[in-house]
């Protein structure tokens, strides 16, 4: 159930965040109805990013703005997610895996996703959380939402937003001593993404001066270290001056500026991708992933093409994929809205 509270007096409320907290009421409720019907279809469902930090990370409804619902499901649970969603009053687009209705005069869009490209491992299914007791969403733990939102916001938007800023920040601020910042760093290293996590926590601390450890910082500008970082899964303290930890051979080498974050806006998302990732294996998965994903999200991908020719979908994804490439070169890749 949803309340109210947390909305702020409606006295001291402007017209705009009136109509903000009137939608995110909205939106918060129909995710609660859409996680209800997964759930009870047996379907696993996370829910990701403005719907999973609204009334649990924020204040109030009026501090953020949202705009559809993300929700996570398994590959194998894509068909059947998208047949649960129709059977609550959806409409798909020609992109099946977006679905649509109206509640009024408001649009309520739903986005499903089968992957989530952080993350290499399926061991976040196992760290998720119930966003709070009454809830029947399930979300991310507050580490693999702040990491998910910075590696969204770098390598899927090509920038560092002030809403991806804001939504790390409340995340912190909810948290407090709580927060992992060892378990952050062992993830980051683990999985690869040791660049766009650090071109976001120097942004996030150019902001919010004083936020984040200095030594997680320092320990992530060093890649070669890294990798006893991820053994270990946690973050040394025994740096000593000349950048070494106790017992390891890597000496400092400074990555704060590994790469021309300016330039990142005008790559495509895919380029982002596989030069931001620092593992050349898992490199080589991104691009099989990408090229040969599971024939259910193809289905769904391309649901307009003639369900009997699918297989042929397997084929010619490689030629698809190079074909929304050179597009979105050719649009100069404009980032993506992160909400």
């Amino acid at each position: 159930m949803i309340s109210v509270q947390g909305v702020g007096s409606l006295a001291e409320m402007s017209l705009a965040q009136l109509l903000t907290s009137g939608r995110n009421l909205i939106l918060l409720r129909e995710a609660e109805l859409v996680a209800a019907s997964l759930e009870d279809r047996g379907i696993s469902a996370t829910f990701l990013k403005g719907v999973a930090l609204l009334d649990a990370m924020y204040e109030s409804l009026a501090d953020r703005r949202m705009v559809d619902i993300d929700v996570l499901v398994r590959a194998k649970d894509l068909e059947k997610a998208v047949a649960v969603l129709r059977e609550s009053g959806y409409a798909a687009q020609p992109n099946a895996l977006v679905l649509s209705k109206s509640a009024g005069e408001i649009l309520i869009q739903v986005d499903l996703h089968a992957e989530l490209w952080l993350f290499h491992s399926e061991d976040f299914w196992r760290r998720r959380e119930r966003k709070s007791k009454e809830s029947r969403m399930k979300v991310l733990c507050p580490v693999d939402q702040f990491l998910h939102i910075a590696w969204h916001s770098v390598v899927q938007d090509g920038h560092v937003s002030v809403q991806a800023l804001s939504d790390c920040h409340a995340i912190l601020e909810s948290n407090g001593s709580r927060f992992s910042w060892d378990r952050l760093a062992a993830i980051a290293v683990e999985e690869g993404w040791e660049k766009p996590v650090t071109l976001f926590l120097e942004q996030m601390e150019a902001t919010y001066p004083g936020i984040i450890p200095a030594e997680v910082l320092d320990v992530l500008s060093r890649r070669k270290f890294s990798r006893q970082v991820g053994a270990r899964g946690r973050v040394p303290s025994n740096l000593d001056s000349t950048g070494r930890a106790a017992g390891c051979s890597y000496p400092r080498r400074s990555m704060s500026r590994p790469f021309d974050s300016g330039s990142l806006r005008w790559q495509n998302p895919y380029v982002r991708m596989l030069k931001l990732q620092s593992q050349w294996r898992k490199r080589i998965r991104l691009i099989l992933k990408l090229a040969l994903p599971s024939p259910g999200f193809l289905r769904m991908r391309y649901s307009r093409f003639p369900r009997s020719l699918s297989f042929l979908l397997t084929i010619f994804r490689p030629i698809l994929l190079s074909c929304e490439f050179v597009a979105g070169q050719a649009m100069r890749c404009r980032p993506g809205r992160y909400r």
